[in-house]
């Protein structure tokens, strides 16, 4: 979660022929609307949205539908073998020195890639701890013949319980189960 958060970009889309101005007030009023809504009139537009993006196929580019399924491939091996490896950190860890190490980046834009490497590497420290607190609670554990959650395991967990606060989505166990 912390290396999709770090490696967030804005898209930046350009169009000429677009009203910058009448869209910028079209949004208030929806983000208006929509901030004195309750929160389960919120939850089924946000429901009724995902939908919508979700079955039209064409939004999605066929890299990306490739790149997560090879990611949820990863991490079911992940979590069967009780979370060996830290995946996040390592995919997380690739994607922010590719973007650093581009080779059609200007000097100025190097650096400002660099320093944001460099501080999606701090961020991580605090992945690496919990990474490395669940594997040394495993391997307490284990010796006292206890099986305890491995760190797949704690964010499947997690994953659930947020889908469960913010969106109102009851998640089954086995959803993310590889």
């Amino acid at each position: 979660m912390f290396a999709s958060v770090a490696l967030a970009r804005p898209v930046k889309l350009t169009r000429k022929d677009r009203n910058v101005v009448a869209e910028q007030e079209k949004l208030k009023k929806e983000l208006t609307a929509y901030m004195n809504m309750s929160q389960y009139e919120q939850s089924v537009i946000m429901k009724r949205r995902l939908k919508a993006f979700l079955t039209d196929t064409d939004r999605m580019p066929k890299e990306l539908i490739f790149l997560l399924r090879n990611m949820r491939i990863v991490q079911g091996n992940n979590q069967s073998f009780g979370s060996p490896v830290n995946r996040i950190k390592i995919t997380g860890y690739w994607a922010s020195r590719s973007l650093a190490r581009s080779s059609n980046l200007t000097f100025s834009e190097r650096i400002h890639e660099y320093a944001n490497h460099l501080l999606f590497r701090s961020v991580m420290i605090s992945l690496d701890i919990a990474f490395w607190t669940t594997r040394l609670k495993q391997w307490f554990w284990a010796k006292w013949g206890k099986r305890t959650e491995s760190f797949e395991d704690e964010l499947e967990r997690t994953m659930r319980g947020l889908m469960k606060g913010n969106m109102g989505i009851d998640v089954d166990t086995g959803v993310f189960n590889g």
